[in-house]
This record gives C-alpha cells, sequence and structure tokens, in this order.
C-alpha cells in the first residue's frame, strides 16, 4: 500500500508514514506545530485509498 517516508494527502493535509506493520502505520501531520506521530489502522483506510479520497 505505502513504503516509509511516503507523503500522503488525506482530509486537506499532508501525512509522511513513518512505520509500517501488518494491520496498522505511524504517520504524522506535515505542517502541524506539533508532528506527534498518531496510530493508523489499515483497514479504516483501505475503503478510503480505493475511493481516491488519500493520494
Amino acid at each position: 500500500m505505502w513504503q516509509v517516508n511516503e507523503t500522503i494527502a488525506f482530509d486537506g493535509k499532508s501525512y509522511r508514514v513513518l512505520f509500517i506493520e501488518n494491520s496498522y502505520f505511524y504517520w504524522f501531520a506535515i505542517d502541524d506545530n506539533k508532528g506527534f506521530p498518531e496510530i493508523a489502522y489499515s483497514h479504516d483506510f483501505d475503503h478510503r485509498f480505493s475511493s481516491a479520497l488519500i493520494t
């Protein structure tokens, strides 16, 4: 799906992928002042990716 260090546009923000595991990944909002990593679960994004909501 994605690769480490890839930039993803989602919900009007740019995110960078930090770590990928089988069912989840860590990413952070590039333009955020704090830029803390957040966990995201792959199954939550499968539909959004296929619907072109994530680029």
